[in-house]
């Protein structure tokens, strides 16, 4: 936080972009002197707090420093909480528990589930954003790319294929501007799992511990109830149903055929466990295109 009020400071003249990705609340856990024992939640609530505080500091800076009226702040998380660090994989509750809790979401990080990928958001920017106001249109962080592009009045890199969409009507409070056909894809590691448009979202077909998950084949990261296989696709309507706890996917055939399309387009695009995308990106040099994408295992001992 510190170098980042710095950086503002030095470059208030001239158009910046702060990126700050905490390491708390991501164990391991520590807090400063000042805010350890502030909170009923532990060492845990603590460090949400000292995070917090200094949030609010790099907030205020751009408030002194004249630059609120021309500044976009984006606050949100890469993924659920970390049910691993709670008791018997609950959303944490207890001064002891180290990770964080999804509330009436299903499940938390690494997994498909929304309480690994659905997290809070929120954005800031006086004037332009309105003040209180809450928008449950579909969006994502592969968004933030092409919307601060926009909102800098240029576009983003047009030499690939960019999976993000400009989503600055929606920071506007413009909600009627959102793309109802946005579909969300739910990909552990390389394993496409689910697919989500509108309020539909379905898990697809599984085996239990998918053995080209490698490590991770079982997950150890979440309760053994939520680490299972789905012979059959699985509908969940997110609207009624946010802790995806009943399948109506036998009452909805039509829609269960649409999204299994929309999964088998994807996996056309960017690929599945067992294929590779036409528009799949491996970061890792290559001497020619793969016939298969590298498996949890293979990538694990790589490195």
């Amino acid at each position: 936080a510190d170098a980042a009020i710095v950086f503002c400071d030095r470059h208030r003249a001239q158009p910046f972009v702060v990126y700050l990705p905490h390491t708390m609340v991501h164990t391991k856990l520590a807090g400063s002197p000042e805010f350890q024992g502030r909170t009923p939640r532990g060492l845990y609530g603590d460090a949400v707090a000292e995070m917090d505080h200094h949030v609010g500091r790099l907030i205020d800076t751009v408030r002194e420093l004249g630059l609120a009226e021309n500044t976009w702040v984006i606050f949100t998380s890469d993924n659920g909480p970390w049910l691993v660090k709670n008791q018997e994989f609950q959303n944490g509750a207890q001064p002891k528990d180290h990770g964080g809790s999804s509330g009436p979401l299903r499940s938390g990080k690494v997994s498909t589930w929304e309480g690994g990928q659905r997290v809070p958001c929120i954005v800031w920017a006086p004037g332009r954003v309105p003040a209180g106001t809450t928008c449950d249109k579909l969006a994502s962080t592969l968004d933030v790319l092409p919307t601060f592009a926009a909102l800098a009045g240029t576009k983003p890199p047009e030499d690939r294929v960019i999976d993000g969409e400009d989503i600055s009507p929606l920071l506007h409070g413009n909600f009627d501007a959102a793309n109802p056909d946005k579909v969300f894809l739910y990909y552990l590691l390389t394993h496409l799992q689910a697919v989500r448009q509108g309020p539909w979202k379905l898990h697809l077909a599984r085996p239990a511990h998918p053995e080209w998950l490698g490590p991770h084949a079982k997950n150890r990261h979440i309760h053994a109830d939520d680490d299972i296989g789905m012979p059959t696709p699985r509908l969940y309507p997110l609207e009624n149903d946010l802790g995806e706890t009943t399948d109506i996917a036998a009452q909805h055939p039509d829609v269960v055929k649409r999204l299994l399309a929309l999964a088998e387009a994807a996996r056309a695009d960017i690929g599945d466990h067992d294929r590779v995308g036409a528009n799949m990106r491996f970061f890792d040099p290559l001497e020619k295109r793969p016939a298969s994408p590298p498996t949890a295992f293979s990538q694990s001992k790589k490195h």
